[in-house]
């Protein structure tokens, strides 16, 4: 690893162009390259670029074996001699005293790797160990930030940077110290077992075991989201799916506090005397939410149920964005709400391949997006992470999923303080969501005469092509009528009222598409 600050700046600086570089590169052989040349930098690297790399990993729009997912679990390990010396350093004495025997080969990641062991008494142990010389590298890594988010379109630009800094910097000490991950998994183990919660395993801490660079917990073995996803059933998914969001919705609503480092390497899926259990690892990355800004965030997700005149943008505010940049663009804050509050309010079980959440978020904010991103404070990081985790499990499961009823579930013991919030949403003189249209019509009439009128919800746009009759869609697409660039205009537009296309067909048949 290298740890000198001269060598990462330039690593790090090499990478953060590379990556850079690789956004707009089709795929082909050439692009294998440089992927091959990045993996291979940030493996040896480890630290914050491990953590960007695995961030990379998960906000991939191909599938789980896309080419980063690699630096989950298969960063460049250390040898077991030396991973003997430290924990020998670290407990005081020969680890075979304690231990029957050691796995040599380690699961390796960004900040250290863990081996699976057999205690002299029996039972079997996972025991982790803090790579020597990596609280250096991460804070040389703090420093050459600038670098590392070029990947990310450069976060230099209009951020605080500072406060992001601080709040990465924050955290990472937070994952470097294991005493703070000790009392982070104590803490989610008294959750999940205080919980209603079925299924929810937290490994069980051997504290007299673990120091500062050394975490020693029961072994508990899964299967990883890769393996469920190819070898378990429709209903076996669909069970880890809701285990998934009511662990998630539970610990964060209800509790204040969320797992947020959600990559793949810390969840293992396993079937267990007939029921599905969910095991979460590592507790080095947790996020805290006090009462107030989970109500403030629990009243933003019920604002687009609500909706009526309501703007969400003084909740924003209370969120701590800053009104400097978010008041620009507060009239797009009702259709941008409404769609990253969706699969939260479907009548029924929710489709996230139709979501499309990244694309029409962009589609909405268009030329304003990074005001959006510049106006989030930096402790949002950890809360943004950890629900595109979320997300990121819940869509590669591919199941349909209902989450309305956990919603409501959290929201309950908020109820009153909710409705209270959303009374600060009544704005007059800002377009709030029922300023945006309702309905997606079609009509085809002959003569004058209607002869079919069919009524969508709004969000039916999204899939336009899928719900125009073939034969018409054939007509349209002889006329040159690009449905995709009036999807990109209706965003833009922020869903308002409008016509959309009128075409004529033949014998005085004509056909109308509006927002209405």
């Amino acid at each position: 690893m290298r740890s000198n600050l001269l060598t990462r700046s330039f690593s790090i600086a090499s990478l953060g162009f590379q990556a850079k570089q690789l956004k707009g590169m089709p795929e082909g052989s050439e692009r294998g390259d440089l992927v091959e040349k990045m993996i291979g930098q940030i493996k040896e690297l480890k630290g914050l670029p491990g953590k960007v790399g695995q961030m990379i990993a998960m906000s991939s729009q191909r599938e789980l074996d896309n080419d980063f997912m690699s630096l989950v679990h298969d960063c460049e390990a250390i040898p077991l001699e030396q991973v003997l010396k430290i924990i020998e350093r670290e407990w005081g004495l020969d680890p075979y005293v304690i231990l029957e025997e050691i796995e040599p080969v380690g699961l390796s990641a960004s900040l250290g790797q863990v081996h699976r062991a057999t205690l002299k008494t029996g039972g079997q142990v996972a025991i982790k160990i803090q790579y020597p010389g990596i609280k250096k590298a991460v804070r040389a890594d703090a420093r050459l930030l600038n670098y590392l988010s070029i990947p990310f379109g450069g976060l230099s630009r209009g951020f605080d940077l500072d406060s992001y800094k601080k709040a990465i910097q924050s955290n990472m000490d937070a994952e470097l110290s294991y005493i703070q991950e000790m009392e982070n998994q104590a803490e989610f183990s008294r959750i999940a077992e205080e919980s209603s919660i079925q299924g929810w395993v937290v490994p069980e801490l051997l504290a007299q075991l673990c120091t500062d660079k050394v975490l020693v917990s029961v072994w508990e073995g899964g299967q990883s989201l890769q393996e469920v996803c190819k070898h378990w059933s429709g209903k076996e998914k669909r069970k880890a799916q809701k285990l998934l969001a009511h662990i998630f919705m539970h610990s964060l609503f209800r509790e204040g506090m969320f797992h947020a480092d959600p990559n793949p390497g810390n969840y293992a899926f396993r079937k267990e005397k007939g029921r599905i259990e969910v095991i979460t690892y590592d507790f080095g990355s947790v996020g805290r939410q006090d009462r107030r800004q989970r109500i403030n965030l629990l009243a933003i997700l019920w604002s687009s149920k609500f909706r009526g005149t309501r703007n969400p943008y003084p909740l924003y505010l209370s969120l701590g964005f800053s009104a400097l940049f978010l008041e620009p663009l507060q009239q797009k804050l009702p259709a941008l709400t409404e769609l990253l509050s969706e699969p939260f309010f479907s009548m029924g079980q929710y489709d996230l391949k139709g979501w499309k959440r990244s694309e029409r978020a962009a589609g909405i904010l268009h030329d304003d997006r990074w005001n959006f991103r510049i106006a989030a404070p930096a402790d949002a990081l950890l809360l943004v992470r950890a629900f595109t985790g979320l997300f990121y499990y819940l869509g590669h499961l591919k199941e349909p999923i209902w989450l309305t009823p956990l919603l409501e579930e959290v929201s309950k013991p908020f109820q009153m303080e909710i409705q209270e919030r959303l009374k600060v949403c009544e704005i007059p003189e800002a377009k709030g969501y029922d300023s945006m249209a309702k309905h997606l019509k079609i009509k085809v009439s002959q003569q004058g005469q209607t002869k079919v009128q069919l009524a969508f919800s709004r969000s039916s746009i999204e899939r336009i092509e899928e719900i125009i009759p073939p034969e018409i869609l054939t007509r349209i697409q002889q006329r040159k009528i690009d449905l995709g660039q009036i999807v990109e205009e209706v965003r833009k537009n922020q869903y308002q009222p409008q016509a959309l296309f009128h075409i004529e067909l033949e014998k005085g048949k004509q056909v109308e598409v509006w927002l209405e």
